[in-house]
Formats: C-alpha cells, sequence, structure tokens
C-alpha cells in the first residue's frame, strides 16, 4: 500500500471513529438553546433550525459522508512538516434543496465560546473540503425542506 492509500485509510479511520451522526449546533449564536425557534415552518421561513424531524442525510448515509472527507481531504504539507494533527469541527447550513451553504461553512464555536479548529492550515482545508460535499437530502419539519445547521469533525493524523 503506498503512502497515499496507508494516509487516506488512516484518516477514514480516524474520522469514522470521531464521528457519530453529526454535532448539531446553533449556527447563529452558540448561547441559545439546540431547539428550534418554532416547530412548524411556512414555506418562506428561512431560519436556521438545529433539530428537525427529519434531518438532513447526506447521500448514502453517514459512512459515505466519512468517505468523502476522508478521501477528498489533503493534508497540508506544511503542517506535516510541523506535525500539526487533531479534529477541526465544521459546521454549516443544509439549505432547502439539499445543498450546502458556502457562506455558513465555518469553523465551529462552542457554547463557551471556545473555536474548534486547530491551526489556520489545517481549518482552510477542512472548510475546503465541506464545501465539495454534494447535495443531501435536506431536513424536514411536517413534511417542508428547512435550512438546517449541522456540524461534522475532520480529523487530520499524522501517521
Amino acid at each position: 500500500m503506498n503512502t497515499k492509500h496507508t494516509f487516506k485509510a488512516i484518516l477514514a479511520v480516524a474520522f469514522a471513529a470521531a464521528c457519530t451522526n453529526g454535532y448539531a449546533q446553533n449556527s447563529t449564536n452558540a448561547n441559545e438553546s439546540a431547539v428550534p425557534k418554532e416547530q412548524t415552518a411556512t414555506e418562506d421561513d428561512n431560519d436556521v433550525f438545529v433539530i428537525v424531524e427529519k434531518m438532513p442525510e447526506f447521500p448514502a448515509g453517514e459512512l459515505a459522508l466519512r468517505k468523502y472527507i476522508a478521501e477528498n481531504t489533503v493534508y497540508p504539507e506544511e503542517a506535516k512538516a510541523k506535525k500539526i494533527q487533531g479534529k477541526v469541527f465544521v459546521t454549516f447550513v443544509i439549505g432547502k434543496d439539499g445543498a450546502i451553504e458556502p457562506e455558513s461553512v465555518k469553523i465551529a464555536v462552542d457554547s463557551d465560546g471556545k473555536y474548534r479548529g486547530i491551526d489556520p492550515l489545517l481549518d482552510a482545508e477542512a472548510i475546503r473540503v465541506i464545501k465539495t460535499l454534494p447535495k443531501w437530502e435536506p431536513g424536514t419539519q411536517g413534511g417542508k425542506p428547512l435550512r438546517v445547521s449541522y456540524t461534522v469533525p475532520v480529523s487530520f493524523q499524522i501517521k
């Protein structure tokens, strides 16, 4: 197995171990409750929800999401040389049409205001990869598609 495949396998395993069903987070205010603003949505509702009846789903499921991220992440050479590694938590909004809203993709901040990135090099790569995700099955409430905030960890591990 060559180095590229070894790295991808390690990255995939590390990501699989770290990621469950994503981490819901409010993308507008980290101090707000993780409860939707309202239980029913209207056609013109542009609010971002964190919990809905049917959460967004990546095509072919969670394992496919992990595989996609692992296969499309390029470990920055400068970060490897500096031996920088860890998990970057990226938050983003999945639109009513299932597409990632590129302007929403950013490094997560937890409820204590702690930045969930590692280093600008790895943070930028994690954001780049998330922006390339294909369309998802959108989240719905009462059968209506909604904008939903979603957070995933992107693991960087040198072996």
